[in-house]
């Protein structure tokens, strides 16, 4: 009797074992469908960015509807397209020139920022520290000693598929990403989220008034209020600009803006970041990436 019962308990193990194979099996298989779909929904983007005008691009576009499609089993991909130069161009904080050195055009354009996102206008200093190659803080800025301190209360993470590795000093030279934003000190990690989200190094260094928050248009003159700001963005959501003139006949747009935004502005987009997330029978594989947009269609950042 206990003989038997053994040979049952056996044979019930071998079952389940080879049930467990067959699953493993079947997710393995799933999962690597998923990663195909999620690469060829890429190669979709590419092409949709390609075909689109480039003269200017703005909401309404194909490419800021983003992409998505289900089948009756279930197999679902799902693509979020946004537009790097929406975003503040962080690096320019830095110029290249002679060694590197401040650009206190861009300094003042990222405070102003900061004040318009309700954020320290102090992280001015901390990011112009994460800059420069020495080891001497501004006066309300941070070097590798505030760093060292904060990690040992609050370890440095990064979000989900990030381009960063956690970061517990100053990198001493330009932002480089857009995510090292995120670590800079000083900041609450729903601030150091927002700041995050609201700024690039991949956008070509200008800011498209067609997609730009109306806080990163703020940040482009000290002549854009938080009224006009609103104007602008209302109105690329209406009739998308075509031309940086088009600006003077937003009401309010005072004299001259035009060309004192010039340098920093642009009504098209240099880079496109893509978000692509693909389903197959419950297993999921997401891609991030960023292409840049040439003479063809180049993907500068890919991670899985």
């Amino acid at each position: 009797m206990v003989l038997v019962a053994a040979m049952a308990a056996i044979g019930i193990a071998l079952a389940t074992r080879g049930q467990l194979a067959d699953e493993r099996t079947r997710s393995a298989l799933a999962r690597g469908e998923a990663r195909l779909l999620a690469r060829g929904a890429l190669g979709t983007v590419k092409n949709l960015i390609a075909e689109e005008d480039a003269t200017f691009d703005a909401p309404g576009d194909l490419w800021s509807r983003g992409l998505g499609w289900e089948s009756g089993d279930g197999t679902r991909v799902e693509a979020q397209i946004t537009d790097e130069s929406a975003r503040f161009p962080i690096e320019t904080l830095w110029t290249k020139e002679n060694g590197g050195r401040l650009d206190l055009d861009a300094r003042d354009a990222f405070e102003r920022l900061l004040a318009a996102m309700d954020l320290p206008v102090s992280t001015s200093d901390v990011a112009i520290d994460w800059c420069d190659p020495d080891d001497d803080p501004f006066p309300r800025g941070a070097e590798a000693a505030t760093y060292a301190e904060a990690a040992k209360s609050d370890p440095f993470s990064v979000p989900p598929i990030s381009f960063t590795p956690p970061m517990d000093r100053p990198a001493n030279r330009p932002f480089r990403l857009p995510e090292e934003a995120r670590h800079l000190a000083g900041l609450k990690p729903e601030e150091a989220a927002r700041l995050g989200d609201a700024v690039t190094t991949l956008g070509g260094g200008k800011i498209n008034l067609n997609t730009a928050s109306p806080e990163v248009l703020r940040s482009l003159s000290s002549r854009i209020d938080a009224d006009l700001a609103r104007q602008i963005h209302a109105r690329a959501r209406r009739i998308p600009f075509r031309s940086l003139e088009d600006l003077a006949a937003v009401p309010g747009s005072p004299p001259g803006l035009v060309a004192e935004i010039a340098p920093r502005a642009d009504v098209k987009s240099g880079a496109f970041r893509v978000r692509i997330r693909a389903t197959v029978r419950g297993e999921v594989a997401e891609v991030v990436a960023v292409l840049r947009r040439g003479e063809g269609i180049e993907t500068i950042l890919y991670r899985e």
